[in-house]
C-alpha cells in the first residue's frame, strides 16, 4: 500500500463531543460559581485570561486545594479539577460552616485545614459534581457520569495528581471570583476535552 491510499489509524472523538469547549467551559464555570453561592457569599467575576488547551496540569506559585471532578462519558473516563488557593478554600469552609465574619477571616491564615474544614469543602465539592452531572446530562447524548474524588492539597510549583493522566488534551479556564468582605482571587478549572 503506498502512503496515498495507506489508512489513518482510528482516533478517539473528543471526549466531550458535541459540546464546544468554550460554551462547555461557561457552562461548568457557571454550575460550579451556582454551587458555591448556594453555601457562601460566592461570586463569579470574568476570566482572567483566554480559555486554552493544554496537555499538561496546572502548577501555581502558592498552594492550592484541587476539587478532582471525575467524568464518566460514553464508557470512557478521566479526570478534572476545580482548584483555588489555600485561603479561599478556607474561606468557603469557615462559610460553610457559618462562622462569623472575623472567625473566617482567622481561618484563612491556617498552613492546612482542619477536619472540619476538611468536611466543609468535601460538600462543595459534592454539589459542584451533582451540578456537573445533571448539565452535561442534558447536552451529550449518551451515558454521563460525574463523581467527586475528593480535594488534594497542592504545593508551589507542583501539578495537580489527575488519575491515570497522561497529558491528554484539558480545556483550561482562569477566572476571576470573591467571597463576600474578601479581596478578588483565581479560580482554575481543568476540563478534558
Amino acid at each position: 500500500m503506498d502512503a496515498a491510499t495507506e489508512e489513518s489509524p482510528i482516533q478517539d472523538p473528543p471526549f466531550m463531543a458535541g459540546v464546544e469547549t468554550t460554551e462547555l467551559l461557561d457552562l461548568l464555570i457557571d454550575e460550579a460559581a451556582a454551587s458555591l453561592s448556594l453555601l457562601s457569599e460566592f461570586q463569579l467575576g470574568d476570566p482572567a485570561v483566554e480559555d486554552v488547551v493544554e496537555h499538561d496540569r496546572p502548577v501555581w506559585e502558592d498552594i492550592h486545594i484541587v476539587f478532582r471532578i471525575g467524568f464518566a462519558i460514553k464508557g470512557r473516563a478521566r479526570m478534572g479539577l476545580i482548584g483555588m488557593a489555600l485561603p479561599e478554600a478556607l474561606t468557603l469552609s469557615g462559610s460553610l460552616l457559618m462562622m462569623p465574619m472575623d472567625h473566617v477571616a482567622e481561618n484563612r491564615a491556617k498552613s492546612a485545614p482542619d477536619e472540619g474544614d476538611k468536611e466543609a469543602i468535601m460538600e462543595a465539592g459534592n454539589l459542584i459534581a451533582g451540578a456537573f452531572r445533571s448539565t452535561l446530562s442534558k447536552r451529550i447524548n449518551g451515558s454521563v457520569d460525574v463523581q467527586f474524588f475528593g480535594c488534594q492539597g497542592v504545593a508551589a510549583g507542583e501539578p495537580p495528581w489527575i488519575s491515570g493522566f497522561e497529558a491528554e488534551a484539558l480545556a483550561i479556564r482562569l477566572h476571576s471570583a470573591s467571597f463576600a468582605g474578601f479581596e478578588p482571587f483565581s479560580i482554575v478549572m481543568a476540563i478534558p476535552v
